[in-house]
C-alpha cells in the first residue's frame, strides 16, 4: 500500500495522472499577479496586500477544486487541499488587516510556496517522464522562494514586491510549460 495511494492498487503516486488544466490554470493566475504587481509599483501598501489576498485565494480556490476532483489518492488530495486551505487562510488574513497583515503576509505567503512546493515534488514522481523534471524544477523552485520569504522577513517593501511579481512570474510560467507539456502529452 502506497502512503499516497488505496490498498486495493487503484490509485497510486505511480499512476497519477495531473491534468494539464491544473498548471494552466495555477500559471495564468500566478502571470497575472505577477505583471499586476510590476505594472503598479507605486501601489500603496494596503493595495499590494489586498492584490496578494485575492491571488493567494484564487491560488487557493485552484488548490481546492484540484484536490476535489483531481486525480490521486487520499494522501495526494490531502496534501493538495491543505496548501489550498493555507492559501486561503493566508488571502483572508491580508485582505481582513491590510497593514497590519504585512509581517503575517511574508510568514504565509513563504509556508504558502513551501507546502505548494512539496505538492509539485510529489506530483513530480508520479508523473509522466516529460512532466517530471519541470514539477520537479517548479517544486524546488517554489520551496526555495518560500524559504527565501522566512528567511528574509525584513526586506523593504519594494523588494518585497519585486520579489513576489518576479517569483510569481517565473513559477507562472513554468506552471505553463508544464501545462503545455501535459497537453502534447
Amino acid at each position: 500500500m502506497s502512503v499516497f495511494g488505496e490498498a486495493d492498487g487503484v490509485s497510486t503516486v505511480d499512476d497519477v495522472r495531473l491534468p494539464w488544466w491544473q498548471p494552466a490554470l495555477l500559471g495564468a493566475v500566478s502571470v497575472g499577479f505577477g505583471v499586476a504587481v510590476l505594472a503598479w509599483p507605486d501601489a500603496t501598501l494596503r493595495a499590494i496586500v489586498i492584490w496578494t489576498g485575492i491571488w493567494l485565494i484564487l491560488l487557493g480556490a485552484a488548490r481546492l477544486f484540484a484536490a476535489v476532483v483531481g486525480p490521486g489518492g487520499w494522501g495526494i488530495r490531502l496534501l493538495t487541499a491543505g496548501a489550498a486551505l493555507l492559501l486561503i487562510g493566508g488571502g483572508i488574513a491580508c485582505l481582513v488587516d491590510a497593514v497590519a497583515g504585512l509581517t503575517v503576509l511574508a510568514v504565509l505567503v513563504a509556508v504558502a510556496w513551501i507546502v505548494s512546493g512539496v505538492c509539485e515534488v510529489v506530483l513530480a514522481f508520479g508523473a509522466d517522464s516529460g512532466a517530471r523534471p519541470w514539477l520537479l524544477g517548479l517544486g524546488v523552485l517554489s520551496t526555495v522562494v518560500g524559504v527565501a520569504f522566512l528567511v528574509l522577513p525584513r526586506l523593504s517593501l519594494a523588494s518585497l514586491v519585486l520579489f513576489t511579481a518576479a517569483s510569481a512570474l517565473v513559477v507562472g510560467v513554468g506552471s505553463l510549460v508544464v501545462a503545455v507539456r501535459l497537453r502534447r502529452a
